[in-house]
Protein backbone atom coordinates (compact mmCIF):
# COMPACT_ATOMS: atom_id res chain seq x y z
CA UNK A 1 0.00 0.00 0.00
CA UNK A 2 1.43 3.34 -1.00
CA UNK A 3 1.23 6.70 0.68
CA UNK A 4 -2.12 8.38 0.15
CA UNK A 5 -1.90 11.40 -2.10
CA UNK A 6 -2.86 14.94 -1.21
CA UNK A 7 -5.57 14.61 -3.87
CA UNK A 8 -7.23 11.83 -1.91
CA UNK A 9 -7.06 13.91 1.28
CA UNK A 10 -8.72 16.80 -0.53
CA UNK A 11 -11.32 14.39 -1.90
CA UNK A 12 -12.11 13.20 1.61
CA UNK A 13 -12.56 16.73 2.92
CA UNK A 14 -14.71 17.64 -0.08
CA UNK A 15 -16.90 14.59 0.48
CA UNK A 16 -17.38 15.44 4.13
CA UNK A 17 -18.63 18.94 3.42
CA UNK A 18 -20.18 18.90 -0.06
CA UNK A 19 -23.27 16.73 0.32
CA UNK A 20 -24.76 17.70 3.66
CA UNK A 21 -24.58 16.85 7.29
CA UNK A 22 -24.13 13.46 8.91
CA UNK A 23 -24.58 14.94 12.37
CA UNK A 24 -26.79 12.87 14.61
CA UNK A 25 -27.16 10.07 12.04
CA UNK A 26 -26.98 6.52 13.33
CA UNK A 27 -25.08 3.86 11.42
CA UNK A 28 -28.42 2.56 10.16
CA UNK A 29 -29.26 5.95 8.69
CA UNK A 30 -25.78 6.28 7.14
CA UNK A 31 -26.12 2.78 5.71
CA UNK A 32 -29.48 3.70 4.24
CA UNK A 33 -27.97 6.79 2.61
CA UNK A 34 -25.21 4.64 1.21
CA UNK A 35 -27.69 2.09 -0.14
CA UNK A 36 -30.28 4.50 -1.51
CA UNK A 37 -28.34 7.53 -2.73
CA UNK A 38 -25.89 7.71 -5.58
CA UNK A 39 -22.71 9.65 -6.26
CA UNK A 40 -21.20 11.81 -3.56
CA UNK A 41 -24.01 11.16 -1.09
CA UNK A 42 -23.14 7.45 -1.01
CA UNK A 43 -19.43 8.28 -0.81
CA UNK A 44 -20.03 10.62 2.13
CA UNK A 45 -22.09 8.04 4.03
CA UNK A 46 -19.48 5.33 3.47
CA UNK A 47 -16.65 7.70 4.46
CA UNK A 48 -18.45 8.54 7.71
CA UNK A 49 -18.84 4.83 8.54
CA UNK A 50 -15.16 4.12 7.81
CA UNK A 51 -14.03 7.08 9.89
CA UNK A 52 -16.36 6.16 12.76
CA UNK A 53 -15.41 2.48 13.00
CA UNK A 54 -12.00 2.35 11.30
CA UNK A 55 -9.90 2.54 14.50
CA UNK A 56 -11.78 -0.34 16.14
CA UNK A 57 -11.56 -2.46 12.97
CA UNK A 58 -7.82 -1.81 12.66
CA UNK A 59 -7.23 -2.69 16.33
CA UNK A 60 -8.98 -6.02 15.79
CA UNK A 61 -7.02 -6.80 12.60
CA UNK A 62 -3.69 -5.66 14.05
CA UNK A 63 -4.29 -7.47 17.34
CA UNK A 64 -4.88 -10.80 15.60
CA UNK A 65 -2.22 -10.48 12.90
CA UNK A 66 0.53 -8.44 14.64
CA UNK A 67 1.75 -7.28 11.25
CA UNK A 68 0.94 -3.83 9.85
CA UNK A 69 0.76 -4.82 6.18
CA UNK A 70 -1.38 -7.90 6.79
CA UNK A 71 -3.61 -5.88 9.12
CA UNK A 72 -4.11 -3.19 6.46
CA UNK A 73 -5.13 -5.86 3.94
CA UNK A 74 -7.64 -7.32 6.41
CA UNK A 75 -8.92 -3.80 7.18
CA UNK A 76 -9.59 -3.05 3.51
CA UNK A 77 -11.13 -6.48 2.97
CA UNK A 78 -13.54 -5.79 5.86
CA UNK A 79 -14.79 -2.54 4.36
CA UNK A 80 -14.83 -4.03 0.85
CA UNK A 81 -17.28 -6.62 2.19
CA UNK A 82 -19.36 -3.83 3.73
CA UNK A 83 -19.30 -2.05 0.38
CA UNK A 84 -20.65 -5.16 -1.35
CA UNK A 85 -23.22 -6.07 1.32
CA UNK A 86 -24.23 -2.60 2.50
CA UNK A 87 -27.40 -2.56 0.43
CA UNK A 88 -28.69 -5.74 2.11
CA UNK A 89 -27.70 -5.06 5.71
CA UNK A 90 -30.09 -3.74 8.33
CA UNK A 91 -28.81 -2.22 11.55
CA UNK A 92 -30.72 -0.29 14.17
CA UNK A 93 -27.93 1.88 15.52
CA UNK A 94 -24.36 0.62 15.24
CA UNK A 95 -22.42 -1.38 12.67
CA UNK A 96 -19.68 -1.96 15.25
CA UNK A 97 -20.57 -5.53 16.29
CA UNK A 98 -21.02 -6.63 12.66
CA UNK A 99 -17.78 -4.98 11.53
CA UNK A 100 -15.83 -6.50 14.43
CA UNK A 101 -17.03 -9.96 13.47
CA UNK A 102 -16.11 -9.45 9.80
CA UNK A 103 -12.72 -8.01 10.81
CA UNK A 104 -12.01 -11.09 12.94
CA UNK A 105 -12.98 -13.33 10.02
CA UNK A 106 -10.75 -11.38 7.63
CA UNK A 107 -7.80 -11.30 10.02
CA UNK A 108 -8.21 -14.99 10.83
CA UNK A 109 -8.18 -15.92 7.16
CA UNK A 110 -5.19 -13.64 6.53
CA UNK A 111 -3.39 -15.38 9.39
CA UNK A 112 -4.05 -18.80 7.81
CA UNK A 113 -2.89 -17.53 4.40
CA UNK A 114 0.31 -16.12 5.91
CA UNK A 115 0.98 -19.40 7.70
CA UNK A 116 0.55 -21.31 4.44
CA UNK A 117 2.96 -18.96 2.69
CA UNK A 118 5.56 -19.52 5.41
CA UNK A 119 5.16 -23.29 5.14
CA UNK A 120 5.55 -23.07 1.37
CA UNK A 121 8.55 -20.74 1.51
CA UNK A 122 10.44 -22.06 4.54
CA UNK A 123 9.12 -25.58 5.07
CA UNK A 124 7.17 -27.26 7.77
CA UNK A 125 10.06 -27.06 10.27
CA UNK A 126 9.52 -23.34 10.78
CA UNK A 127 5.83 -23.93 11.30
CA UNK A 128 6.69 -26.35 14.09
CA UNK A 129 8.61 -23.58 15.82
CA UNK A 130 5.57 -21.23 15.81
CA UNK A 131 3.15 -22.24 18.59
CA UNK A 132 -0.50 -21.92 17.67
CA UNK A 133 -1.31 -20.31 21.00
CA UNK A 134 1.24 -18.59 23.19
CA UNK A 135 0.73 -18.01 26.88
CA UNK A 136 2.86 -14.85 27.00
CA UNK A 137 1.13 -11.52 27.69
CA UNK A 138 2.05 -10.25 24.23
CA UNK A 139 -0.56 -12.60 22.78
CA UNK A 140 -3.37 -11.01 24.78
CA UNK A 141 -4.65 -8.79 21.95
CA UNK A 142 -4.82 -11.69 19.49
CA UNK A 143 -6.58 -14.01 21.91
CA UNK A 144 -8.85 -11.22 23.12
CA UNK A 145 -10.41 -10.42 19.73
CA UNK A 146 -10.75 -14.10 18.86
CA UNK A 147 -12.55 -14.84 22.12
CA UNK A 148 -14.79 -11.77 21.89
CA UNK A 149 -15.88 -13.04 18.48
CA UNK A 150 -16.75 -16.42 20.04
CA UNK A 151 -18.97 -14.97 22.78
CA UNK A 152 -22.75 -15.48 22.46
CA UNK A 153 -24.35 -12.47 20.79
CA UNK A 154 -26.10 -11.24 23.94
CA UNK A 155 -22.66 -10.88 25.57
CA UNK A 156 -20.57 -10.07 22.48
CA UNK A 157 -22.60 -7.08 21.32
CA UNK A 158 -22.48 -5.15 24.64
CA UNK A 159 -18.73 -5.82 24.90
CA UNK A 160 -18.09 -4.45 21.41
CA UNK A 161 -20.39 -1.46 21.86
CA UNK A 162 -19.33 -0.37 25.35
CA UNK A 163 -15.76 -1.61 25.74
CA UNK A 164 -14.39 -1.47 22.20
CA UNK A 165 -16.30 1.50 20.82
CA UNK A 166 -16.82 3.49 24.01
CA UNK A 167 -20.63 3.66 23.74
CA UNK A 168 -22.51 4.64 26.88
CA UNK A 169 -24.82 2.18 28.63
CA UNK A 170 -27.78 4.26 27.45
CA UNK A 171 -26.66 4.10 23.81
CA UNK A 172 -26.13 0.35 24.04
CA UNK A 173 -29.55 -0.05 25.64
CA UNK A 174 -31.19 1.82 22.75
CA UNK A 175 -29.35 -0.39 20.26
CA UNK A 176 -30.32 -3.61 22.05
CA UNK A 177 -33.84 -2.47 22.90
CA UNK A 178 -33.47 -3.38 26.56
CA UNK A 179 -33.13 -1.58 29.92
CA UNK A 180 -29.79 -0.08 30.98
CA UNK A 181 -29.65 -2.54 33.87
CA UNK A 182 -29.75 -5.44 31.41
CA UNK A 183 -26.83 -3.94 29.48
CA UNK A 184 -24.78 -3.62 32.67
CA UNK A 185 -25.57 -7.20 33.66
CA UNK A 186 -24.74 -8.67 30.25
CA UNK A 187 -21.56 -6.62 30.05
CA UNK A 188 -20.35 -7.83 33.44
CA UNK A 189 -21.13 -11.46 32.58
CA UNK A 190 -19.56 -11.10 29.14
CA UNK A 191 -16.34 -9.70 30.64
CA UNK A 192 -16.21 -12.49 33.22
CA UNK A 193 -16.80 -15.18 30.60
CA UNK A 194 -14.16 -13.57 28.39
CA UNK A 195 -11.63 -13.53 31.23
CA UNK A 196 -12.35 -17.20 31.96
CA UNK A 197 -11.71 -18.16 28.35
CA UNK A 198 -8.45 -16.21 28.31
CA UNK A 199 -7.33 -17.97 31.50
CA UNK A 200 -8.01 -21.34 29.84
CA UNK A 201 -5.73 -20.20 26.99
CA UNK A 202 -2.89 -19.57 29.44
CA UNK A 203 -3.49 -15.84 29.85
CA UNK A 204 -4.56 -14.39 33.17
CA UNK A 205 -5.38 -10.70 32.77
CA UNK A 206 -6.69 -8.78 35.76
CA UNK A 207 -10.05 -7.04 35.40
CA UNK A 208 -8.24 -3.73 34.90
CA UNK A 209 -5.85 -5.14 32.30
CA UNK A 210 -8.73 -6.76 30.45
CA UNK A 211 -10.67 -3.49 30.38
CA UNK A 212 -7.64 -1.60 29.05
CA UNK A 213 -6.95 -4.25 26.39
CA UNK A 214 -10.55 -4.04 25.21
CA UNK A 215 -10.69 -0.25 25.05
CA UNK A 216 -9.62 2.21 22.38
CA UNK A 217 -6.70 3.07 24.68
CA UNK A 218 -5.19 -0.37 24.15
CA UNK A 219 -1.48 -0.35 23.34
CA UNK A 220 -2.00 -1.27 19.70
CA UNK A 221 -0.19 0.58 16.89
CA UNK A 222 -2.38 3.41 15.62
CA UNK A 223 -4.20 3.09 12.33
CA UNK A 224 -1.90 4.42 9.56
CA UNK A 225 -2.95 7.91 8.49
CA UNK A 226 -3.20 6.99 4.81
CA UNK A 227 -5.36 3.90 5.35
CA UNK A 228 -8.61 5.83 5.79
CA UNK A 229 -8.12 7.85 2.62
CA UNK A 230 -7.06 4.87 0.50
CA UNK A 231 -10.09 2.86 1.64
CA UNK A 232 -12.44 5.74 0.80
CA UNK A 233 -10.75 6.13 -2.59
CA UNK A 234 -11.25 2.42 -3.24
CA UNK A 235 -14.93 2.80 -2.34
CA UNK A 236 -15.27 5.76 -4.70
CA UNK A 237 -13.91 3.77 -7.65
CA UNK A 238 -16.33 0.94 -6.95
CA UNK A 239 -19.32 3.24 -6.43
CA UNK A 240 -18.78 4.97 -9.78
CA UNK A 241 -18.74 1.59 -11.50
CA UNK A 242 -15.04 0.94 -11.97
CA UNK A 243 -14.03 -2.70 -11.93
CA UNK A 244 -12.04 -3.77 -8.91
CA UNK A 245 -8.91 -5.33 -10.33
CA UNK A 246 -5.51 -6.18 -8.94
CA UNK A 247 -4.24 -2.98 -10.48
CA UNK A 248 -6.54 -0.95 -8.23
CA UNK A 249 -6.41 -3.04 -5.06
CA UNK A 250 -4.01 -5.79 -4.04
CA UNK A 251 -4.85 -9.36 -4.98
CA UNK A 252 -4.54 -10.36 -1.32
CA UNK A 253 -7.34 -7.96 -0.36
CA UNK A 254 -9.61 -9.29 -3.12
CA UNK A 255 -8.88 -12.89 -2.13
CA UNK A 256 -9.48 -12.14 1.54
CA UNK A 257 -12.81 -10.44 0.84
CA UNK A 258 -14.00 -13.25 -1.42
CA UNK A 259 -12.95 -15.92 1.08
CA UNK A 260 -14.63 -14.25 4.03
CA UNK A 261 -17.84 -13.76 2.06
CA UNK A 262 -17.86 -17.50 1.28
CA UNK A 263 -17.39 -18.29 4.97
CA UNK A 264 -20.22 -15.92 5.92
CA UNK A 265 -22.50 -17.47 3.30
CA UNK A 266 -21.81 -21.01 4.52
CA UNK A 267 -22.42 -19.93 8.12
CA UNK A 268 -25.71 -18.34 7.10
CA UNK A 269 -26.81 -21.45 5.20
CA UNK A 270 -25.93 -23.58 8.22
CA UNK A 271 -28.10 -21.41 10.48
CA UNK A 272 -30.98 -21.63 8.01
CA UNK A 273 -30.68 -25.43 7.87
CA UNK A 274 -30.63 -25.71 11.67
CA UNK A 275 -33.67 -23.44 11.86
CA UNK A 276 -35.58 -25.54 9.33
CA UNK A 277 -34.79 -28.76 11.18
CA UNK A 278 -35.87 -27.18 14.46
CA UNK A 279 -39.09 -25.94 12.87
CA UNK A 280 -39.89 -29.43 11.58
CA UNK A 281 -39.27 -30.89 15.05
CA UNK A 282 -41.40 -28.26 16.76
CA UNK A 283 -44.20 -28.82 14.28
CA UNK A 284 -44.21 -32.54 15.05
CA UNK A 285 -44.17 -31.91 18.80
CA UNK A 286 -46.90 -29.28 18.48
CA UNK A 287 -49.12 -31.67 16.54
CA UNK A 288 -48.80 -34.25 19.32
CA UNK A 289 -49.58 -31.72 22.05
CA UNK A 290 -52.55 -30.40 20.07
CA UNK A 291 -53.91 -33.92 19.65
CA UNK A 292 -53.67 -34.47 23.42
CA UNK A 293 -55.41 -31.15 24.17
CA UNK A 294 -58.26 -31.43 21.64
CA UNK A 295 -61.51 -31.71 23.64
CA UNK A 296 -63.61 -34.82 23.13
CA UNK A 297 -67.18 -34.60 21.84
CA UNK A 298 -68.64 -34.74 25.34
CA UNK A 299 -66.37 -32.04 26.79
CA UNK A 300 -67.74 -28.60 27.49
CA UNK A 301 -65.79 -25.95 25.60
CA UNK A 302 -65.48 -22.64 27.43
CA UNK A 303 -64.94 -19.58 25.24
CA UNK A 304 -62.56 -16.96 26.67
CA UNK A 305 -61.72 -13.54 25.28
CA UNK A 306 -58.46 -13.54 23.32
CA UNK A 307 -55.79 -11.03 24.33
CA UNK A 308 -54.13 -9.51 21.29
CA UNK A 309 -50.42 -8.97 21.91
CA UNK A 310 -48.30 -6.61 19.82
CA UNK A 311 -46.77 -9.67 18.17
CA UNK A 312 -50.25 -10.45 16.80
CA UNK A 313 -50.47 -6.96 15.31
CA UNK A 314 -47.25 -6.86 13.30
CA UNK A 315 -48.19 -3.77 11.30
CA UNK A 316 -48.78 -1.46 14.28
CA UNK A 317 -46.09 -0.04 16.52
CA UNK A 318 -46.31 2.45 19.38
CA UNK A 319 -43.34 4.41 20.66
CA UNK A 320 -42.91 5.09 24.39
CA UNK A 321 -44.03 8.70 23.78
CA UNK A 322 -47.41 7.39 22.56
CA UNK A 323 -46.92 8.04 18.85
CA UNK A 324 -48.36 5.17 16.81
CA UNK A 325 -47.56 4.06 13.27
CA UNK A 326 -49.69 1.56 11.32
CA UNK A 327 -48.99 0.17 7.86
CA UNK A 328 -52.29 0.04 5.95
CA UNK A 329 -51.34 -1.20 2.50
CA UNK A 330 -48.98 -1.20 -0.47
CA UNK A 331 -49.35 -0.50 -4.18
CA UNK A 332 -47.26 -0.29 -7.27
CA UNK A 333 -46.35 3.30 -8.11
CA UNK A 334 -48.05 5.06 -9.81
CA UNK A 335 -51.04 3.39 -8.18
CA UNK A 336 -54.33 2.44 -9.81
CA UNK A 337 -57.81 1.16 -8.86
CA UNK A 338 -56.71 -2.49 -8.54
CA UNK A 339 -53.03 -2.28 -7.64
CA UNK A 340 -53.25 -2.54 -3.86
CA UNK A 341 -52.41 -5.25 -1.33
CA UNK A 342 -52.05 -5.49 2.45
CA UNK A 343 -48.64 -5.30 4.14
CA UNK A 344 -48.62 -9.10 4.37
CA UNK A 345 -49.34 -9.40 0.61
CA UNK A 346 -53.07 -10.17 0.44
CA UNK A 347 -54.91 -8.25 -2.35
CA UNK A 348 -57.14 -5.30 -1.43
CA UNK A 349 -60.37 -4.62 -3.32
CA UNK A 350 -60.27 -0.81 -3.06
CA UNK A 351 -57.52 1.79 -3.51
CA UNK A 352 -56.37 3.39 -0.27
CA UNK A 353 -55.62 6.83 -1.69
CA UNK A 354 -55.27 8.85 -4.87
CA UNK A 355 -52.21 8.30 -7.08
CA UNK A 356 -49.27 10.55 -6.22
CA UNK A 357 -48.98 13.67 -8.37
CA UNK A 358 -45.29 12.92 -8.99
CA UNK A 359 -43.90 9.83 -10.71
CA UNK A 360 -40.74 8.81 -8.85
CA UNK A 361 -39.43 6.97 -11.91
CA UNK A 362 -39.27 10.32 -13.71
CA UNK A 363 -37.98 12.27 -10.71
CA UNK A 364 -34.22 11.91 -10.65
CA UNK A 365 -31.95 9.07 -11.71
CA UNK A 366 -32.56 5.48 -10.67
CA UNK A 367 -30.07 4.38 -8.02
CA UNK A 368 -30.36 0.70 -8.94
CA UNK A 369 -29.26 0.93 -12.55
CA UNK A 370 -32.79 0.72 -13.94
CA UNK A 371 -33.41 -2.60 -12.18
CA UNK A 372 -35.97 -1.10 -9.84
CA UNK A 373 -39.50 -1.41 -8.55
CA UNK A 374 -41.54 1.59 -7.40
CA UNK A 375 -43.95 1.31 -4.51
CA UNK A 376 -46.46 3.42 -2.55
CA UNK A 377 -46.89 2.44 1.11
CA UNK A 378 -49.82 3.99 2.97
CA UNK A 379 -49.43 4.47 6.72
CA UNK A 380 -51.50 6.00 9.50
CA UNK A 381 -49.69 8.14 12.07
CA UNK A 382 -51.59 8.98 15.25
CA UNK A 383 -51.10 10.29 18.77
CA UNK A 384 -48.12 12.45 17.89
CA UNK A 385 -47.10 14.48 20.95
CA UNK A 386 -47.47 18.26 20.61
CA UNK A 387 -44.50 20.12 19.15
CA UNK A 388 -42.93 16.89 17.95
CA UNK A 389 -41.16 16.17 14.71
CA UNK A 390 -41.48 12.83 12.97
CA UNK A 391 -39.98 11.14 9.96
CA UNK A 392 -40.65 7.92 8.09
CA UNK A 393 -39.09 6.11 5.17
CA UNK A 394 -38.61 2.67 3.69
CA UNK A 395 -35.30 0.92 4.18
CA UNK A 396 -33.16 0.11 1.14
CA UNK A 397 -34.84 2.72 -1.00
CA UNK A 398 -34.92 6.30 -2.16
CA UNK A 399 -38.03 8.44 -2.16
CA UNK A 400 -40.18 10.63 0.05
CA UNK A 401 -43.43 10.70 1.97
CA UNK A 402 -46.39 13.03 1.53
CA UNK A 403 -49.95 13.48 2.83
CA UNK A 404 -52.36 10.94 1.34
CA UNK A 405 -55.45 12.25 -0.46
CA UNK A 406 -58.81 10.81 -1.46
CA UNK A 407 -60.81 12.54 -4.15
CA UNK A 408 -58.29 15.34 -3.98
CA UNK A 409 -58.73 15.99 -0.25
CA UNK A 410 -56.05 15.34 2.38
CA UNK A 411 -56.93 12.50 4.76
CA UNK A 412 -55.91 13.48 8.32
CA UNK A 413 -53.24 11.20 9.76
CA UNK A 414 -52.73 9.29 6.51
CA UNK A 415 -49.41 9.47 4.64
CA UNK A 416 -48.04 7.69 1.59
CA UNK A 417 -44.38 6.74 1.31
CA UNK A 418 -43.19 6.71 -2.30
CA UNK A 419 -40.03 4.64 -2.77
CA UNK A 420 -37.73 2.96 -5.26
CA UNK A 421 -36.32 -0.46 -4.33
CA UNK A 422 -34.06 -3.06 -5.96
CA UNK A 423 -36.08 -5.22 -8.35
CA UNK A 424 -35.28 -8.49 -6.55
CA UNK A 425 -36.26 -7.21 -3.09
CA UNK A 426 -39.35 -9.08 -1.86
CA UNK A 427 -39.89 -7.20 1.41
CA UNK A 428 -38.61 -4.16 3.23
CA UNK A 429 -38.92 -2.33 6.55
CA UNK A 430 -40.58 0.98 7.36
CA UNK A 431 -38.61 3.27 9.69
CA UNK A 432 -40.49 5.65 12.00
CA UNK A 433 -38.90 8.18 14.34
CA UNK A 434 -40.20 10.97 16.56
CA UNK A 435 -38.25 13.69 18.37
CA UNK A 436 -40.35 14.92 21.26
CA UNK A 437 -40.30 16.09 24.82
CA UNK A 438 -38.87 19.28 26.27
CA UNK A 439 -35.74 20.73 24.75
CA UNK A 440 -32.84 20.44 27.18
CA UNK A 441 -30.23 23.19 27.40
CA UNK A 442 -26.83 21.67 26.74
CA UNK A 443 -24.87 24.92 26.91
CA UNK A 444 -25.62 28.64 27.17
CA UNK A 445 -23.49 31.58 26.00
CA UNK A 446 -23.93 35.29 26.66
CA UNK A 447 -22.49 36.43 23.32
CA UNK A 448 -19.22 37.69 24.74
CA UNK A 449 -15.71 36.24 24.27
CA UNK A 450 -16.33 33.89 21.32
CA UNK A 451 -14.12 30.85 21.13
CA UNK A 452 -13.70 27.28 22.31
CA UNK A 453 -15.63 25.94 25.29
CA UNK A 454 -13.98 22.67 26.44
CA UNK A 455 -16.18 19.76 27.50
CA UNK A 456 -16.88 19.38 31.21
CA UNK A 457 -19.28 16.98 32.89
CA UNK A 458 -22.23 16.45 30.53
CA UNK A 459 -21.42 19.64 28.57
CA UNK A 460 -19.95 18.88 25.11
CA UNK A 461 -17.03 20.50 23.36
CA UNK A 462 -18.15 23.58 21.47
CA UNK A 463 -16.77 26.48 19.47
CA UNK A 464 -18.89 29.65 19.42
CA UNK A 465 -18.38 32.13 16.60
CA UNK A 466 -18.98 35.85 16.78
CA UNK A 467 -22.60 37.01 16.54
CA UNK A 468 -22.92 39.04 13.32
CA UNK A 469 -25.56 41.69 12.66
CA UNK A 470 -27.38 41.35 9.32
CA UNK A 471 -30.23 43.14 7.57
CA UNK A 472 -32.63 40.49 8.89
CA UNK A 473 -31.20 40.32 12.41
CA UNK A 474 -28.33 38.14 13.64
CA UNK A 475 -26.38 35.11 12.44
CA UNK A 476 -24.27 32.87 14.65
CA UNK A 477 -22.18 29.78 13.95
CA UNK A 478 -21.63 27.08 16.58
CA UNK A 479 -19.56 23.90 16.24
CA UNK A 480 -20.25 21.01 18.65
CA UNK A 481 -19.65 17.29 19.12
CA UNK A 482 -23.17 16.22 20.16
CA UNK A 483 -24.27 12.94 18.52
CA UNK A 484 -27.45 10.87 18.35
CA UNK A 485 -29.96 13.59 19.25
CA UNK A 486 -31.91 16.40 17.60
CA UNK A 487 -30.04 19.69 18.19
CA UNK A 488 -31.16 23.28 17.76
CA UNK A 489 -29.80 26.78 18.38
CA UNK A 490 -31.94 29.29 20.28
CA UNK A 491 -31.66 33.02 20.98
CA UNK A 492 -33.18 34.42 24.19
CA UNK A 493 -34.42 38.01 24.07
CA UNK A 494 -34.31 40.53 26.92
CA UNK A 495 -37.72 39.35 28.14
CA UNK A 496 -36.52 35.77 28.46
CA UNK A 497 -38.46 34.46 25.43
CA UNK A 498 -36.80 31.81 23.28
CA UNK A 499 -36.48 32.25 19.49
CA UNK A 500 -35.38 29.00 17.78
CA UNK A 501 -33.35 29.30 14.59
CA UNK A 502 -34.93 27.80 11.45
CA UNK A 503 -33.87 24.17 11.10
CA UNK A 504 -30.93 23.52 8.80
CA UNK A 505 -28.55 20.69 8.13
CA UNK A 506 -25.02 21.10 9.47
CA UNK A 507 -21.61 20.24 8.06
CA UNK A 508 -19.75 17.49 9.91
CA UNK A 509 -16.07 16.56 10.17
CA UNK A 510 -14.27 14.20 12.57
CA UNK A 511 -17.12 14.04 15.06
CA UNK A 512 -17.93 17.77 15.05
CA UNK A 513 -21.00 19.44 13.55
CA UNK A 514 -21.29 23.07 12.51
CA UNK A 515 -24.66 24.81 12.89
CA UNK A 516 -25.53 28.22 11.50
CA UNK A 517 -28.36 30.06 13.26
CA UNK A 518 -30.43 32.96 11.93
CA UNK A 519 -32.58 35.12 14.20
CA UNK A 520 -35.00 38.01 13.57
CA UNK A 521 -33.41 39.94 16.42
CA UNK A 522 -30.48 42.32 16.49
CA UNK A 523 -27.46 41.35 18.62
CA UNK A 524 -28.45 44.06 21.11
CA UNK A 525 -31.88 42.44 21.61
CA UNK A 526 -30.37 39.06 22.49
CA UNK A 527 -29.22 38.36 26.03
CA UNK A 528 -28.23 34.71 25.61
CA UNK A 529 -27.76 31.91 23.07
CA UNK A 530 -28.60 28.31 23.93
CA UNK A 531 -27.61 25.00 22.41
CA UNK A 532 -30.45 22.54 23.05
CA UNK A 533 -31.12 18.88 22.34
CA UNK A 534 -33.85 16.25 22.58
CA UNK A 535 -33.75 12.56 21.83
CA UNK A 536 -35.33 10.56 19.03
CA UNK A 537 -37.52 7.56 19.68
CA UNK A 538 -37.51 5.25 16.69
CA UNK A 539 -38.69 1.86 15.51
CA UNK A 540 -38.88 -0.28 12.37
CA UNK A 541 -41.75 -2.40 11.06
CA UNK A 542 -40.10 -5.20 9.06
CA UNK A 543 -41.24 -7.66 6.39
CA UNK A 544 -43.62 -5.39 4.46
CA UNK A 545 -44.43 -7.24 1.23
CA UNK A 546 -43.30 -5.40 -1.90
CA UNK A 547 -45.20 -7.86 -4.11
CA UNK A 548 -48.75 -9.20 -3.69
CA UNK A 549 -49.24 -12.86 -2.91
CA UNK A 550 -50.58 -14.94 -5.77
CA UNK A 551 -53.33 -17.52 -5.44
CA UNK A 552 -53.09 -20.69 -7.46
Amino acid sequence: MGRISDGVSRLHLRLLFSVGATAGLTDGQLLERFATHGGEAAELAFAAIVERHGPMVFRACRGILRDDHEAMDAFQATFLILLRKGGTLWVRDSLGPWLHRVACRAAGRAKVNASRRRVHEHGAAERGNRPEQSAIPGDLAEALHEEVDRLPNHYRVPVVLCDMEGRTYEEAARYLGCPVGTVRSRLARGRERLRGRLIRRGLAPSAGALGLALSARAATPAMPAHLLGSTIQLAKRILVGSTTTAGEVSASVLELAAGVRRIMLMSKLKCVLVGLLAAVGLAAIGAGVLAQQTPQAGDQAVSKPLRVAEGDRPWIRTLPNGATIEVIGVSTHPSGPQTWWGPEGSPLAQPLCDPSATDLAKAGTSIFGGKSIYRAVVVRVSNLPPDSKHGLWMRQSRGWYEPATRDGKIVPGLSVVISEHPKDLAASALHFEVATGPWQVVEAWDGRNPGTRPAHGSVPNSLWGRAIATKKGTTLTVTHDIEGTAVRLVAVDRKGEEHPSPERGGSRLKGFTQLEGEFDLSPEEIQEYRLQQRHFEQIDIPNIALEPTTTE
